[in-house]
């Protein structure tokens, strides 16, 4: 069967809806491994599911946006988030391939 790498972004409403999958994924057979929040990490192992942390660069750029008073704000606060976390994003995503050699990747 197939390794599978699934990367998410620092967010549980980024994980959680792509455990369901993940899940079938591994209870067909194949290898699955999450790189996923650090507190999350027992959870999803407790699922049946290879799980480790991502990088505490890119889980430590926390995103803020509930602090601005518009939309506009809100949207600008985002994207900066993203810029910042991209960086270290790039360099933990490669780190963990290279240590899984996965045959597919899920990136969210």
């Amino acid at each position: 069967m197939s390794r599978i790498l699934a990367y998410t972004s620092p967010a549980r409403g980024h994980l959680f809806p792509i455990v369901p999958l993940l899940a079938e994924l591994a209870r067909r057979g194949h290898d699955v491994q999450v790189r996923t929040l650090a507190g999350e990490v027992a959870r999803v192992g407790g699922l049946g599911l290879s799980a480790r942390a991502i990088s505490g660069d890119v889980e430590g750029v926390v995103l803020d946006d509930w602090r601005e008073a518009s939309p506009l704000g809100q949207v600008r606060r985002v994207m900066e988030t993203w810029l910042a976390r991209a960086p270290h994003e790039v360099d933990d995503l490669r780190a963990a391939i290279a240590d899984a050699r996965p045959d597919a990747l899920v990136v969210d």
